[in-house]
């Protein structure tokens, strides 16, 4: 259909949910975004929270899946400021690390996560099924 759309020079609107994954671990982003997509998903993805932050300002997202310990601007930071951003507020976003201590969960649920993941506790399957939970197929 698309290529169908492309040989015409029509657009076709992508009515996918839209998630970001903001992830700098190569096969944690991959292993995610090809579950998310096999579920019917479009995804995107950034490799550190600057680039979250531009994808997140310029596009629409159904979710944000966001790791924390990123470089040039870590997860927490870019929590703080999609739920800071008027037009951005009601992305909802589930932190998902390897940093499991109680405080930093709090933090991130208190900045307004929906959901904190630690990687290590939860498959691939499991975290689409909390995704599936929020915000649907």
């Amino acid at each position: 259909m698309q290529a169908l759309a492309n040989s015409l020079n029509v657009k076709v609107e992508d009515k996918r949910k839209r998630i970001l994954i903001v992830e700098d671990d190569l096969f944690i982003r991959e292993l995610y975004q090809k579950q998310l997509e096999m579920a019917g998903y479009a995804v995107d993805v950034a490799v550190d929270g600057l680039e979250g932050r531009e994808k997140v300002l310029t596009n629409n997202y159904s979710l944000a899946l966001l790791d924390i310990m990123l470089p040039r601007m870590n997860g927490l930071e870019l929590l703080e400021l999609i739920k800071k951003e008027p037009t951005k507020k009601d992305i909802p976003c589930i932190i998902l690390s390897n940093l499991g201590q109680d405080s930093v969960v709090e933090k991130g649920l208190s900045l307004g996560a929906i959901n904190y993941l630690v990687k290590a506790d939860i498959t691939p399957m499991e975290m689409l099924n909390v995704i599936q939970e929020r915000i649907g197929k």
